[in-house]
């Protein structure tokens, strides 16, 4: 077994996204309390943009050229490079393809999993992976034994990219996977792929996030209005969605998206454990409700205790004034 930290890539052709960054950062930062190397996992059809992943962390690159798109193919050639390279820890995406290889990794090459990190820490002597659970009322440490390899999915926004000061020289590898041969039963045809544009932007400057206490027709109609003067994004918690208020893709929290927000506003959110593990990574959340003892004021920088339907329409005048 190598002393490396593998992370892998879920696009078969863009390795430049901010989320991918962010899990080649963290792991940056746990090799260097682990005494292990940090290797970014590309398989498909890339160009020079894999030279950026340098900047934030890794050590070397393993590009396996690949032209096609099926997950099939991916689940073939990741099993080979594992049995080859035998790392300590892979870091997979949540996404759809990611969860897929890494159960099926698990099962074919006896790895510890953890599912839907919020979060990995090194405690000297192993990893420790922090998720959700019982139904996202509280958060775990999860250590893996028994285990040569460990592995985790991460979903999307839950670690920011961070540049290193001092970028390690390039050092691509081209990966052989010929021979790849792993049995996979799929369900599942790929006829074409395209990049789909998110219409969801994890790290905005401003979000304004709402819940069951800032739900009426008046008032979101005004959060809406307030958040494009703004440039914000709007978010809302598991309740308003199941209330049919916000799309799916806008539910922030564990059963949701994890943002990174310069600034959140947190409007009539009482702040459960499974809302907070979305918000982590905000730099300065501002929190509005009425009840005093509401959880997500001990988690926010400044709290406002009142209706978060009155202090939307304050904002609201203020906004109209600056306007004048």
């Amino acid at each position: 077994m190598s002393r490396e930290i593998m992370v892998v890539n879920d696009s078969f052709t863009n390795c430049s996204d901010a989320n991918f960054y962010g899990r080649i950062s963290k792991a940056s930062e746990l090799s260097e309390e682990s005494n292990c190397t940090v290797t970014a996992v590309c398989i498909g059809n890339f160009n020079d943009e894999l030279k950026n992943v340098f900047e934030y962390g890794a050590d070397k690159v393993l590009l396996c050229k690949y032209d096609g798109c099926s997950h099939t193919d991916f689940c073939r050639i990741a099993d080979k490079i594992i049995a080859e390279s035998r790392p300590k820890m892979i870091i997979f995406p949540g996404s759809e393809l990611g969860r897929r290889c890494a159960a099926s990794m698990s099962v074919k090459h006896e790895m510890g999993l953890t599912a839907e990190c919020i979060d990995i820490e090194w405690n000297g002597e192993a990893f420790i992976y922090k998720r959700a659970a019982i139904n996202s009322s509280a958060i775990v440490q999860i250590k893996c034994v028994n285990c040569e390899t460990e592995s985790c999915t991460v979903k999307d926004g839950v670690f920011l990219p961070n540049k290193v000061d001092t970028p390690k020289a390039e050092n691509i590898e081209l990966f052989d996977s010929s021979g790849a041969d792993l049995e996979l039963t799929d369900d599942i045809e790929v006829i074409s792929c395209e990049k789909k544009e998110k219409s969801v932007s994890t790290f905005s400057k401003i979000a304004f996030g709402f819940g069951r206490g800032a739900s009426d027709k008046e008032t979101l109609d005004t959060i809406y209005e307030n958040a494009a003067f703004f440039d914000a994004q709007v978010f809302g918690t598991r309740a308003v969605v199941e209330d049919e208020l916000i799309d799916k893709e806008h539910q922030v929290g564990q059963s949701g998206i994890s943002i990174s927000p310069d600034v959140y506003v947190a409007l009539g959110i009482s702040g459960a454990c499974q809302h907070v593990v979305g918000i982590k990574n905000a730099k300065k959340v501002i929190a509005v409700n009425q009840d005093e003892n509401a959880p997500i004021f001990d988690y926010a920088d400044y709290a406002v205790v009142g209706d978060a339907k009155e202090i939307t329409k304050e904002i609201k005048k203020i906004i109209e004034y600056q306007k004048q």
